[in-house]
């Protein structure tokens, strides 16, 4: 038995019902038969009915009454009897049936339609949630409007426990904004037959985030040296505060696909390269090949490069150990190498050159080569010793010499404590050397400066002395006292003078008198010498003595020496 065809539920004030009956390996006379039936279903009944078996095959209706609802029905045939029997022949078959099915109409009534927002381009997953929707495979016809314009769109999807899913394709999605998608119908497709549609209106917004805007997108990376830091500056943004930007190194360095994190104000970024990606010197192309909304999650491709060069570095310079002495206040300036092109510096961690003017002092320093580009070298240690040779120290009473002895510079070195290497100057600075054999000069000051052997370096400092010549023993000096003198002006005892009075008796006075007891001239150390002229007293002509004998005292002033009066003759 066979019933004529399944129906959706729009179709039941409409439908007619018929069933066929087969025979089976028996056959049927043809002839009008009695045949029962019954429903059994949402609603249920029975019923017998006149039909004729033609060629084995009888045909009936059956009343649509019993098929009012959804559901599934089961169509038994409970008796065949043919009317000219008079209802003596017996069934001889056991009851068998079939099976009508009045599907339900998929109802999308109060359904919520959610859609997560996309970036332009990209599919939407939308999800449908009704409560009638029941467990199976629908098609759904749907429109968009807003942003986006289309009409007639289809969609399948699985719902399972009133919920289903389904795609809007990214052709569909072009521009960003906000897209109304309205579900217009949906058809059950689970079973090839029969598909039952039914109407909908069923809305959801679709939010399309847009593309980050890559027309003006820039990406700039200066040179620098080798192991300094790189930063790649990103400019041309626009609005986007948080990105992500994908790029790679080519040529000298080369890298895997990088992804940093942007932090954007103004339109403006920059980020490091690591150090790792740059091992070697020589240019270095980067490429950016995508830019990230880190809000939206929207991706678009670039293509934006710059070249850039990464400096080789200058090979650490040669130099050595500096000595130096304190005296020539050397500086910087005085280091070797030295150049234009070379840096020195206190510390190797010191990143601020020490000026030319540096005082140089017993300590390390470093020194840097710096190419035309501005790379440094690694630094060169060296060691500067310098060097100070303390000042002569003077022996007790090296000032005091007697003159009588002629001193000279040699004794004045041999009356300090480094005789054979102190050298003597007549100023302090800027002097004149003076060699051995120079003669001392009572109150004369000279300087020594101390000349290491070891560091052939010159005492900074000096030692001042001013000598004294009057340090005389008169015991060993035989004193002579002129008896006359001639000042005729011919350069031949033109003057009264004692010789080596003033080296031994350095306090002496001198007093000369006339015959008449008046006083002519006094002397002393600073004014030893009478040249014949009266230079005390008043009323003598011009002043200048005449001819003949003259009177002296001599008060010694040392060693208790008595004073000493004699007679001395004037001839012009």
């Amino acid at each position: 038995v066979a019933v004529s065809k399944d129906i959706c539920e729009s179709e039941i004030a409409t439908a007619t019902y018929s069933a066929r009956i087969t025979q089976g390996p028996d056959s049927i006379p043809n002839g009008e038969y009695n045949v029962s039936f019954s429903v059994v279903g949402p609603t249920s009944g029975s019923e017998t009915v006149k039909a004729n078996f033609i060629n084995g095959v009888l045909n009936f209706p059956i009343r649509s009454s019993f098929f009012q609802k959804v559901g599934k029905f089961t169509i038994t045939i409970t008796n065949i009897v043919s009317t000219s029997s008079k209802n003596s022949c017996v069934n001889i078959f056991s009851p068998f049936a079939t099976d009508l099915t009045i599907y339900p109409l998929p109802r999308l009534d109060g359904g919520i339609l959610t859609i997560n927002s996309v970036c332009q381009n990209d599919t939407a997953s939308a999800q449908i949630t009704a409560a009638q929707l029941l467990d199976g495979d629908y098609r759904v016809t749907y429109n968009i409007t807003g942003d986006n314009l289309a009409t007639s769109q289809t969609a399948s999807f699985t719902a399972t426990g009133g919920k289903g899913t389904f795609e809007i394709p990214g052709s569909l999605n072009i521009k960003s904004g906000l897209s109304v998608i309205t579900i217009l119908n949906i058809i059950n497709i689970t079973n090839p037959e029969p598909q039952c549609s039914n109407s909908a209106n069923v809305s959801g917004n679709l939010t399309i985030n847009p593309l980050p805007n890559v027309a003006a997108v820039k990406i700039v990376v200066n040179d620098n040296c080798f192991n300094e830091p790189f930063s790649a500056s990103v400019s041309g943004l626009g609005t986007l505060t948080k990105a992500k930007l994908s790029y790679t190194l080519l040529d000298s360095n080369v890298s895997t696909l990088q992804i940093v994190d942007l932090t954007i104000v103004n339109g403006n970024s920059s980020f490091p390269i690591p150090s790792s990606l740059l091992l070697n010197s020589g240019s270095t192309t980067i490429t950016a090949s995508s830019l990230t909304n880190s809000i939206t999650g929207c991706t678009n491709a670039l293509n934006v490069s710059d070249v850039f060069l990464v400096n080789e570095l200058p090979v650490a310079p040669t130099a050595l150990n500096q000595p130096f002495c304190k005296v020539d206040r050397a500086t910087v300036g005085d280091l070797r190498p030295q150049g234009n092109q070379y840096k020195w510096y206190i510390s190797d961690a010191s990143t601020t050159p020490l000026a030319e003017t540096y005082l140089l002092k017993s300590e390390d320093y470093y020194v840097r080569e710096f190419s035309t580009a501005g790379c440094k070298s690694p630094s060169t240690k060296i060691t500067v010793v310098v060097n100070d040779t303390p000042a002569p120290i003077l022996n007790p009473d090296g000032k005091d010499f007697c003159g009588l002895k002629n001193p000279t510079i040699s004794d004045l070195s041999k009356a300090t404590n480094v005789a054979s290497t102190v050298a003597w100057y007549d100023a302090a600075d800027n002097g004149n050397l003076l060699t051995s054999t120079t003669l001392l000069v009572d109150k004369a000051t000279y300087f020594g400066f101390d000349l290491s052997n070891a560091t052939s370096c010159i005492s900074e400092n000096y030692l001042e002395v001013t000598v004294s010549l009057l340090d005389c023993d008169t015991s060993q000096y035989k004193f002579f006292i002129p008896d006359g003198f001639s000042p005729n002006g011919d350069n031949v005892n033109d003057t009264f003078k004692i010789p080596d009075i003033e080296f031994l008796y350095p306090n002496y006075t001198l007093e000369i008198f006339n015959r008449y007891g008046n006083v002519m001239f006094k002397g002393n150390i600073n004014k030893p010498d009478w040249d014949g002229k009266n230079d005390q007293s008043a009323g003598f002509g011009d002043g200048i003595a005449p001819n003949g004998v003259y009177f002296y005292i001599i008060n010694f002033n040392k060693d208790n020496r008595r004073a000493e009066q004699g007679r001395l003759y004037l001839n012009r």
